[in-house]
């Protein structure tokens, strides 16, 4: 019996940009974005200064692409952990999940980080609010068409509110309850998911 392997492989281009940003990833999380350079980049790969240039033109360029890699992939994992609930409780329990997590990855962290231009220079460039929350709620937009046209708007909304509780936490910290109970009450009614 034959077997194939049915999806394509990486090429090698690929492979050695994602090597760069997994070693990017790595930089920031022991070093933190602004103490992290391209040299340090690139000892961290195992790979020349002048390789990293072959592949991107500078810093900005690495941590444009692992953003939008860890967006994506933060995203379907989100996804995955609400594939089963219906549209309400998919939001809050997305919200609560993206609270929690999103911290987590030393690149999205970047976004909330005091003092951190981040946000203006790569984050609302590279991949949009509403993009975040097109791929976590895509099967609730693909099964519901009226909402699906406002998508844009309610991804847009539900995230911004997210980023703004992990950015600035509110002075009495929130169970989780709290805040499911916060979300439904604030977020959900906002979001007209009614369509």
């Amino acid at each position: 019996m034959e077997h194939r392997y049915e999806a394509e492989y990486p090429t090698p281009e690929e492979v050695m940009k994602h090597r760069i940003m997994d070693a990017c990833i790595r930089c920031i999380g022991e070093r933190g974005l602004e103490r992290t350079f391209v040299q340090d980049i690139a000892r961290e790969a195992g790979i020349a200064r002048q390789t990293v240039y072959k592949y991107f033109e500078n810093k900005t360029e690495i941590l444009a692409a692992a953003y939008q890699r860890e967006g994506l992939s933060f995203g379907l994992e989100v996804r995955n952990h609400i594939k089963n609930l219906g549209e309400e409780e998919a939001f809050v329990e997305a919200f609560v999940y993206v609270v929690k997590r999103f911290c987590r990855n030393p690149i999205l962290a970047q976004l909330v980080s005091r003092g951190s231009t981040f946000l203006n220079d790569v984050g609302m460039k590279y991949f949009a609010f509403s993009q975040f929350g097109e791929i976590v709620f895509a099967d609730i937009f693909r099964a519901n068409q009226p909402l699906a046209r406002h998508a844009d708007e309610i991804s847009e909304l539900w995230l911004r509110n997210a980023i703004s509780i992990i950015s600035m936490p509110s002075h009495k910290k929130k169970t989780e309850k709290e805040l499911r109970a916060y979300i439904r009450r604030r977020l959900i009614p906002g979001l007209h998911l009614k369509g």
